[in-house]
Formats: C-alpha cells, structure tokens, sequence
C-alpha cells in the first residue's frame, strides 16, 4: 500500500508540473517565432496587431487575414502564451508570456532538428 501511494504521489506531483499541452496551428506558431525574434532583438514593448499582421504577410507568400490573425491571438492569449493590451491608441498589441517564450522556443527547435 506505502508503494502505491507513493506512486501516486509522484504521478500527483508529475501532473501539477508538467505544462499544458496545446496543439497550435501554423499560424500561431509563426506569431509565437515573430515575437519571440522581436524580443530577441530588443523589442520589449507589446506589438500592435496591425503591425504583426503587416511582418507576417511581408514574411509568406500566402496572406494572412486580420480575423484569422485576432482569433489565432485570442486562442493563445486563452492558453496562456500570449498577453494582450490595448495600446495608447486602444489598439490591440501583443507580447510573450514565459510560457509563450518557451513554446517558441521549443518550437525554434523542433525546425532545426
């Protein structure tokens, strides 16, 4: 019974600490990368919507439309990996959280492996 519970303890433990795990899309991941390469390069202020929507349609050949960009953005702000501010203007804008710079990170990885 000790062995048991003890196992149960560790699975409990296990649990509490592992991170969620989300199933992105393709565009989700592409704004996890963005901001996590703008942060890298020393931008540290939220991003307005307009202006990451403008890098990712200069980025890829196919556009990317500003609905299916805020919906993308809610579904990562409602997961976590991304916090959302209106700005001066009352603009959306967007930046990381640590959980958002670790899926992107992890994300950065999995394209160089």
């Amino acid at each position: 019974m000790n062995s048991v519970s003890s196992c149960l303890g560790v699975l409990f433990m296990w649990e509490m600490n592992k991170e969620k795990t989300v199933r992105i899309s393709e565009l989700q991941r592409k704004v996890l990368l963005v901001l996590s390469e703008l942060e890298a390069r020393g931008h540290d202020t939220a991003l307005p919507v307009m202006q990451l929507l403008s890098l990712l349609n200069a980025a890829v050949n196919k556009d990317v439309y500003a609905t299916n960009l805020r919906t993308s953005l809610h579904t990562l702000h409602r997961h976590g990996l991304v916090l959302k501010y209106r700005n001066a203007s009352l603009n959306l804008a967007v930046t990381l959280t640590d959980a958002g710079r670790r899926k992107a990170d992890a994300i950065r990885y999995e394209l160089l492996v």
